[in-house]
């Protein structure tokens, strides 16, 4: 598959070795970019750490486990609910870490209650994992210092990030990084961070196995309001009361199944933990979407159907950003994350959460992350209040070198700094005189030779559009498209339509060659 990561990580094959976690007090746990990433590359491949299909008509088209389109549907033994696309996720879904194995049992009551998408993953993540795991992890997160005792285990007092953790047992410390206020650091100081970044790289190396990871997920608990909390809180005691329903959650920790059996103490540490994870998993699930491709119609009019709902522990790392230099595309339960514009060394490795600026207002984006995900975005595209795509400027203008104005496409001079972006051999006295005044190399670049390289990338880029739109896109279609990307990254000042165009064209050919697509007459 041209869909995998060309220079993994050491120990992860689904995680490019460009990437490196960091944290500061602002930004929390992130990646950072440690080499300049070009358009177009595959920079993770990740399965989900839990999934679940829609419970609507979905369950009977796509596999309860991997969440891929069903062609040759296989029936689950015990309910006629659900669908499987093999043997072998059948064998899966309900073997002991299962995800149906529990809830085959009470799934026409979740159909028939219609939980909201968060509730129904936290409900999966728990009936996979049974109370005697769920026990065990919980005296892991205890032993390691990130929750202080089984006692005083609740959501306000186990505190923040895995990335926090170190190895002390009595006590959860802050080890992230942090700047020093100054802005300079002394030597010892400099090791100190080199240290603490090193000890948060191992999140990129776990397996997906993680309870710990889906434990100390942000989820925004000083922000919540009481109402939330307690919204939360209804709902785990529904789900919990679900589970006393499964014997196959409790028989590993009781021999015989009785409700009244069951110690009070395992019924309150499993509602608590239900609760935290609906509120960690509201701010950190994704959706999983396929794209409906319509025979005979353009490319440009098919839809997103969402099938599932999931939350993956690498790209969990990913910070939100309203012009994010990231895109992710779906196959079953799987998602890739692709660059779609050039990444600099050093420079944060971001996503959109749902909000991206050529669709909506930065009131709009505003409002809706503030709700969602409690915090105010401060990226590039809010803090310049970017338009939308249908106010953005129909041509592209270069940008210049020294201010990052935009270039005067007539006298190539810039339109606030007023350099000049043109060099010739014959040479102009007042135009060199111009550039030494303002202290700028004589290696500017020569503004008509960079528009005929964007015009000739994006000769090649129409003919990538014209495959794609026809369904048919190979990887010389993706080099085209990584090509234009990549010289008007250089040189062209944003937004403007011609380069999200190319961007979308990116994201449609990553979707086409991904299991997130189907065919209807």
């Amino acid at each position: 598959s041209t869909l995998k990561v060309k220079d993994p990580r050491n120990n992860s094959e689904e995680v490019s070795s460009a990437l490196a976690v960091h944290h500061t007090p602002q930004k929390g746990r992130h990646l950072v970019a440690t080499r300049d990433i070009e358009p177009g590359e595959v920079l993770v491949v990740e399965e989900s750490q839990a999934s679940f299909v829609l419970h609507n008509s979905t369950l009977r088209s796509h596999c309860s486990h991997c969440l891929v389109r069903v062609t040759v549907p296989l029936p689950c033994p015990r309910c006629s609910l659900v669908v499987f696309c093999s043997s072998t996720c059948r064998k899966r879904a309900l073997d002991t870490t299962g995800g149906h194995r529990l809830e085959c049992e009470v799934l026409p009551v979740m159909v028939a209650l219609q939980p909201d998408l968060d509730v129904a993953l936290a409900f999966r993540v728990v009936a996979q994992t049974g109370i005697l795991q769920l026990k065990q992890n919980i005296q892991l997160l205890t032993t390691k210092g990130i929750i202080n005792s089984l006692e005083d285990n609740n959501m306000e007092k186990a505190r923040d990030s895995v990335g926090e953790i170190v190895d002390n047992v009595n006590k959860l410390k802050t080890k992230g990084i942090i700047a020093n206020k100054k802005g300079n650091k002394s030597e010892k100081t400099k090791q100190k961070l080199i240290l603490d970044i090193n000890k948060l790289q191992y999140l990129l190396d776990e397996t997906k196995d993680g309870y710990e990871f889906l434990y100390t997920l942000e989820g925004n608990y000083d922000q919540r309001t009481m109402d939330e909390k307690k919204e939360a809180g209804i709902s785990a005691v529904i789900l919990t009361k679900l589970l006393l329903l499964c014997p196959k959650f409790w028989n590993q920790e009781y021999n015989l199944f009785d409700v009244s059996q069951v110690r009070q103490e395992d019924i309150e540490l499993l509602g608590d933990q239900i609760t935290r994870l609906i509120l960690n998993i509201q701010c950190n699930a994704h959706c999983v979407k396929e794209l409906k491709l319509t025979a005979g119609k353009p490319l440009n009019s098919n839809q997103y159907n969402n099938i599932g709902y999931a939350v993956f522990n690498k790209l969990s790392l990913l910070n939100h950003s309203c012009t994010a230099n990231c895109h992710q595309s779906s196959r079953g339960d799987c998602k890739v994350l692709y660059s779609v514009s050039s990444i600099a060394r050093g420079e944060e490795v971001t996503m959109s959460y749902g909000e991206r600026f050529v669709s909506h207002s930065k009131v709009e984006r505003q409002k809706n992350i503030r709700h969602s995900y409690y915090f105010t975005c401060d990226c590039r595209a809010c803090a310049q209040d970017w338009p939308v795509f249908e106010n953005m400027a129909l041509k592209f203008m270069l940008r210049c070198c020294k201010c990052a104005a935009p270039v005067d496409p007539a006298t190539y001079k810039c339109k606030s700094c007023h350099l000049f972006h043109k060099n010739t051999k014959k040479g102009n006295k007042k135009d060199k005189k111009s550039h030494q005044q303002q202290k700028v190399p004589q290696n500017v670049y020569d503004a008509p030779t960079c528009q005929s390289d964007i015009s000739k990338a994006w000769v090649g880029f129409n003919q990538a559009y014209e495959n794609i739109e026809k369904y048919h896109a190979d990887s010389e279609d993706r080099n085209r498209i990584e090509k234009l990307l990549s010289v008007m990254d250089k040189y062209a000042h944003l937004p403007n339509k011609p380069y999200i165009e190319a961007q979308e064209a990116f994201i449609r050919w990553f979707d086409l060659n991904s299991a997130a697509s189907f065919t209807e007459d």
